[in-house]
């Protein structure tokens, strides 16, 4: 993994504040966080109710990475309110690092990109499980290729001691 320039000299400091940020969908993407702030033109909702960590978090026998988001009213909605619209299901999903000296995307570590594959909450917490891109890039159907019947022969074979 390659290390933004940013990034590195700032994990060398004597005093390093990181900042996880979340960008889930495309076309009328959602921001996340676990503070409120502007990032790139885009506010950033305080929702992420943990930072996500790659240690601890991530299943690597199953692939799958879970957020957990605050469902308590922000800004007089529920972030569950947004899946009536849009249930998520299948939105790609990138996860950044931004450190104190981060100015622009380039500057951030993005460790985590992948896709949403459940979506579930309460009245209190909404969790999104995220699955890599394994599945989707290495997926192979197998067998590759078929032998048709007329090549197939039958040999009656006698073994002796």
């Amino acid at each position: 993994m390659e290390l933004p320039a940013v990034f590195e000299q700032d994990i060398q400091s004597k005093v390093i504040n990181i900042t996880t940020r979340v960008v889930i969908g495309e076309d009328e993407p959602i921001y996340l966080s676990t503070h409120s702030f502007t990032f790139g033109g885009q506010h950033y909702k305080p929702l992420l109710l943990d930072i996500p960590s790659m240690k601890e978090s991530v299943d690597y026998e199953s692939r799958n990475f879970t957020l957990k988001i605050s469902n308590y009213k922000y800004n007089n909605e529920r972030f569950s309110d947004l899946l009536k619209s849009n249930p998520l299901i299948n939105h790609k999903c990138e996860i950044y690092w931004n450190t104190q000296s981060t100015n622009s995307s380039s500057d951030s570590l993005r460790i985590f990109k992948g896709y949403v594959r459940r979506v579930s909450h309460t009245d209190s917490e909404v969790s999104i499980q995220l699955e890599d891109l394994t599945e989707k890039h290495l997926h192979k159907t197998i067998p590759l290729n078929r032998t048709s019947t007329s090549h197939c022969y039958i040999y009656n074979l006698k073994f002796s001691k």
